[in-house]
């Protein structure tokens, strides 16, 4: 993933590379890219993790789910000493797809935004 570094720097962009590899990155887990300066949390299913700031975090397969395969998940982000509700919302969450959750902030903007891509496996062309 490209990212873009404040106006002036030098380079003007960084690399962060996510392992896409079938045992770096297995179906069924996530990761979650954060470009925030700040500390974030991520709750999904039975998984409660610290998101630290400028990183890529491991999420393992949600398993806590529904009969529909859905898990409460959440965001929060640290401001002036209190925990913020970044994201909150139901995914559905299969052992067939990976999942990238980014963690940005837009200039100009007073919180951060979480982003999701959703990485599923290739369906045939019907022809």
């Amino acid at each position: 993933m490209v990212v873009p570094e404040p106006a002036g720097s030098s380079p003007a962009y960084r690399m962060e590379l996510i392992d896409d590899s079938a045992k770096g990155f297995p179906k069924g887990e996530s990761r979650v890219l954060s470009l925030v300066t700040t500390e974030t949390t991520l709750e999904a299913g039975e998984h409660k993790l610290t998101i630290p700031p400028g990183g890529i975090t491991r999420v393992p397969p949600v398993k806590k789910v529904d009969e529909f395969n859905m898990a409460q998940t959440n965001f929060h982000y640290q401001q002036s000493g209190s925990w913020v509700a970044l994201s909150q919302r139901q995914l559905q969450f299969l052992d067939a797809y990976r999942r990238i959750f980014i963690i940005h902030a837009t200039p100009g903007t007073l919180q951060p935004t979480v982003t999701t891509i959703a990485d599923t496996a290739p369906t045939a062309l019907l022809r």
